[in-house]
């Protein structure tokens, strides 16, 4: 992975304090929103702020709602304030603040405080992005996240229902910092002794990432360079095999990219439940 990369993958595995989301109503018919492939196994979804559509990171780990300085422009939201939070890896980030503005995906509309972040330095020559939509820009809905297939379906209530009837549920946590202002979301894995939970990071796409007391419940000896095939065993789903190195973090650890890759995932974030079913 890139320097460059690893910085931006880092920025986006932040839980944040200090913002704000009003629930959207619940949607009378499921949306279903592509996502687009971004550097590596990265996605974007299209988002209309400000009579304006633009790509944002789809980041499940990324905390909050950000916008770049263009885009916070474009909704005439003057940053204001100041929002700190901190890397997986603990380190402090201070940003300014914008909102409430109002963000639109498909059908579904959220009004929502977020940070604001120049994302141009941290990408490169990869494609101008928007923004990152994360676990809270969605807060109080229910979705249905398909990496595989680059879509999101955003449920019903019936939907929902007629989607999970035969599913097994998962063992999940979910973290609201600061009173409930970030939004991310943990799974169980089970270990010896205790249980380990992981955090689920669409912005993470390089290996698992475990942490070094993480590795001894779990009875393992890991490279911090090297990926190595570990097994997880994670209620509901049963054991998989996944690439993981060890790196000293603030968490059990963190899920990736290829893991959800391998499973169909919903998520109702209002009952804080989740369930899921593994590719075939």
């Amino acid at each position: 992975m890139s320097p460059l990369l690893r910085v931006l993958l880092g920025v986006l595995a932040l839980g944040v304090t200090g913002l704000g989301t009003e629930q959207a109503p619940a949607l009378r018919s499921p949306v279903e929103l592509a996502l687009t492939p971004y550097v590596r196994s990265l996605r974007t979804i299209a988002v209309s702020a400000g009579g304006e559509t633009g790509a944002f990171l789809l980041d499940t780990g990324g905390g909050l709602t950000v916008l770049t300085p263009q885009a916070a422009r474009g909704v005439g939201c003057a940053p204001f304030g100041r929002v700190t939070g901190f890397r997986s890896s603990g380190e402090r980030i201070d940003f300014p603040r914008c909102g409430p503005v109002t963000l639109r995906l498909g059908a579904h509309s959220v009004r929502t405080e977020s940070a604001i972040l120049d994302l141009a330095p941290l990408l490169g020559d990869a494609p101008a992005v928007a923004g990152i939509v994360s676990l809270d820009t969605l807060r109080g809905a229910a979705f249905t996240l398909d990496l595989s297939a680059n879509r999101l379906i955003l449920e019903t209530p019936t939907s929902l229902a007629r989607r999970v009837k035969s599913l097994p549920e998962l063992s999940i946590r979910t973290s609201r910092q600061a009173g409930g202002a970030a939004l991310d979301l943990f799974l169980e894995a089970r270990a010896n002794p205790g249980s380990i939970w992981l955090e689920l990071d669409s912005g993470n796409a390089g290996p698992v990432l475990l942490s070094p007391h993480a590795i001894t419940q779990l009875g393992l000896v890991l490279s911090p360079d090297q990926p190595q095939s570990v097994i997880l065993d994670m209620p509901g789903l049963g054991t998989l095999p996944l690439g993981a190195v060890v790196k000293d973090l603030i968490y059990d650890g963190l899920l990736n990219v290829a893991f959800l890759e391998s499973i169909i995932l919903t998520v109702d974030l209002s009952s804080e439940r989740a369930w899921a079913v593994r590719r075939k």
